[in-house]
């Protein structure tokens, strides 16, 4: 069984164009970015997408029982264009540590909007709210480091907190398994906010602040052989192709009681119509 809901807000973030925002935009940009008269080894800036699902209504439907608690849940993200793209990568995601407002800019604004998420601030309305790097608690008790350098994004790291999805001669689109991330979401009902003096800690689960969408540090650090222009449609696209989180289970029942009967082969001929009974 499947059940899916589309993302309820997303944006991208440049590092090169590090305080505009791009919220309004019908794409989602992961790429890496060259000046056209650049010759160095390296990319000179990075880009990275965000993405944001309600569980409301997920989180309903596992009490009610119309969703399995073994379901699982993947990122369903397609492709609008790709260019400069290396036969083999990964694309990783990891749950952002920190609210983000989502914004109404887009890459082609006239002049350049910045009223929500960027590179270097993950809100610039009235009150101007950077990024910052805190460590935290996690549910078992460990250290959770949360990664993110100056600006491009705060998120946790380590097991359960990240996914990941390689891509090898096949179709950009994401398909990727984010099971632990959505279940440390749903069970952040029992969130902390102050335990055992850490600022911003975590008991049981962790708040749904999204995910960060990027490619691997190693990706985002290699040559300009490798540029890897990715573009996915957004949720202001006017497609049917807007990110989604989608659950599957298994609701198959077992059948019981006598189960045997005769069987008529099927005739080959395409003279005559086959019935087949489940």
């Amino acid at each position: 069984m499947y059940r899916y809901i589309y993302s309820s807000k997303d944006s991208w973030i440049s590092e090169v164009t590090s305080s505009q925002n791009f919220g309004g935009d019908e794409i989602l940009e992961i790429r890496k970015v060259f000046n056209t008269y650049y010759t160095g080894s390296k990319p000179i800036a990075v880009t990275r997408a965000l993405v944001q699902f309600d569980l409301t209504n997920i989180s309903k439907s596992i009490v009610s029982g119309d969703i399995k608690t073994n379901a699982k849940y993947f990122l369903r993200m397609y492709s609008t264009e790709v260019s400069a793209l290396p036969s083999t990568y990964t694309l990783k995601a990891n749950a952002l540590s920190q609210s983000w407002e989502e914004g109404t800019g887009k890459l082609n604004s006239k002049p350049t909007i910045t009223d929500g998420v960027t590179w270097s601030h993950r809100d610039k309305r009235q009150t101007e709210l950077s990024w910052s790097i805190v460590e935290n608690q996690s549910s078992s008790g460990s250290r959770v480091t949360e990664g993110g350098l100056k600006g491009g994004g705060v998120w946790y790291t380590g097991s359960g907190f990240e996914a990941s999805q390689s891509f090898s001669y096949e179709s950009p689109d994401i398909n990727m398994d984010i099971t632990n991330i959505v279940k440390k979401w749903l069970s952040g009902s029992t969130y902390n906010s102050n335990p055992a003096g850490y600022a911003d800690g975590l008991l049981g689960g962790i708040p749904n602040n999204g995910l960060m969408l990027m490619y691997t540090s190693s990706m985002e650090s290699t040559s300009s052989t490798d540029r890897g222009e990715l573009k996915f449609f957004s949720k202001n696209t006017h497609t049917i192709y807007p990110p989604k989180l989608e659950a599957r289970w298994d609701d198959r029942v077992p059948a019981t009681g006598p189960v045997t009967s005769s069987y008529t082969a099927l005739d080959m001929t395409g003279d005559v119509d086959n019935y087949i009974y489940m």
